[in-house]
Parts: structure tokens; sequence; C-alpha cells
């Protein structure tokens, strides 16, 4: 039996000539890793205050933790440093709907699933990056 594979990591994307920029590439991806584990040291060494990031697609979530068992590995996430050590409760007030019932458990999802939301994280980052 063939193994199945969904999304773009097929087995075409698997094998072959690497693209000719793509030791650039892993040199910026290393770079921004060891970014990332820098400011996650900081993080931890100051005590871990509340991080919320945004799934960024037209119906993307907020999230406490980029480690959610509703995310996929190939999510993109935006890190909305701006609503760093923000209350469980705030970030439902404000996102309504795109809060995570995985991340913001409620007892009455239901009536937080009919909430307006005040973030559209997709849509900031797609005007910031002029690509609208």
């Amino acid at each position: 039996m063939k193994p199945v594979f969904s999304g773009s990591l097929g087995p075409e994307m698997l094998s072959g000539p690497r693209p000719a920029d793509s030791e650039r590439h892993d040199d910026v991806m290393l770079e921004l890793t060891e970014q990332i584990a820098a400011l996650d040291r900081i993080y931890t060494e100051r005590g871990r205050w509340s991080r919320v990031y945004a799934t960024l697609s037209p119906r993307g979530h907020l999230h406490r933790d980029r480690h959610c068992r509703t995310l996929r590995p190939t999510t993109i996430l935006a890190w909305l440093v701006g609503l760093a050590d923000v209350s469980s409760e705030e970030v439902i007030a404000l996102a309504g709907w795109r809060a995570c019932g995985a991340c913001f458990p409620t007892a009455d999802m239901e009536r937080r699933r009919s909430l307006p939301s005040g973030v559209d994280a997709f849509a900031d980052y797609m005007d910031t990056h002029g690509r609208r």
C-alpha cells in the first residue's frame, strides 16, 4: 500500500534537486531558530508571562501556546506581543469566536461561538505587508 500524502509535502517535494537558493534559506531558518531560542530563554528566565499567538489564515484563531493540540505543523503563527500577559477572559472578550476553545476553554462554548471578534490578525498581517 502506498502512503497517502496531503498538503504540500508529497513525495515529489521530498526528493530531487534542491533549489539554487535553498542553502541561503537554510541559513535564514537557522538564524531565526536561534533568535527564537534566545527569546524563549529570556521568557523562561523571567517567569513565563502569558503569550497569545494568532494563526495567519482568513478564519484564524488566537492561541495561548505554539504547541496547541489543534494546530498543525504547517500552521503559520503571528506572535501578538501587544497581548502579552493578558488574561484568558480578556482574550475571549476581545477575540470572541476566534479564541481557541482548547487554549481558552469556557463553560459556555455555544454562547462564545456567537460572540463577535475584534481581531483579524490575518487581515492586519496582509495590510501591514501590502499583500491585499
